[in-house]
């Protein structure tokens, strides 16, 4: 998640790092559509979360 709030701010270095992590770990991708599904239910009229 602290990679997620740096990207969210405007980190490029974090925002690649996710994206890397991402593109190589089929179980990460998974688990991070899974929080960003809890925060949508959670926060259903908040702010887009930010996805890679």
């Amino acid at each position: 998640m602290d990679l997620q709030v740096l990207a969210a701010h405007g980190d490029t270095a974090a925002s690649s790092q996710i994206d890397e992590w991402l593109a190589h770990d089929p179980e990460a991708r998974r688990l991070w559509n899974t929080i960003v599904q809890t925060c949508q239910q959670v926060r259903p009229n908040g702010p887009d979360a930010w996805s890679p």
